[in-house]
């Protein structure tokens, strides 16, 4: 009498290599929230005297309006572009992208009323 062969219990192996292969597709899917900051410019406000402050993004959203003391600084992301009031541009220096913006060139009787790119 002979014996038929028998199988080796292999067959289990190849179901977890598929398995380990899925997985990197969902990490395919994390450089969405990147695109979510896109359109935002980094925008410093520094007041070295009492000034009252007005910033109104793109979409006509006030994003900060408040007096600010001497020696206060506001970091805010804008959407650009953007518009400012400054009241006592003397007491306050601005800066959009990391570039100072000259207040005085666009005031008048100590207040500018200007729009970003």
């Amino acid at each position: 009498v002979v014996a038929a062969p028998v199988q080796p219990a292999t067959a289990t192996a190849p179901t977890t290599a598929p398995a380990e292969q899925a997985r990197p597709t969902v990490t395919s899917a994390a450089p969405a929230p990147a695109t979510s900051t896109a359109g935002l410019a980094p925008l410093v406000l520094r007041a070295s005297a009492e000034s009252w402050i007005e910033v109104v993004d793109a979409r006509g959203q006030v994003q900060y309006s408040r007096l600010m003391r001497a020696g206060e600084v506001a970091d805010l992301q804008v959407q650009t572009p953007v518009k400012l009031r400054v009241g006592n541009v003397s007491g306050t220096q601005l800066s959009l992208r990391g570039e100072p913006v000259d207040l005085q060139a666009r005031s008048r009787d100590n207040v500018a009323r200007l729009e970003l790119p």
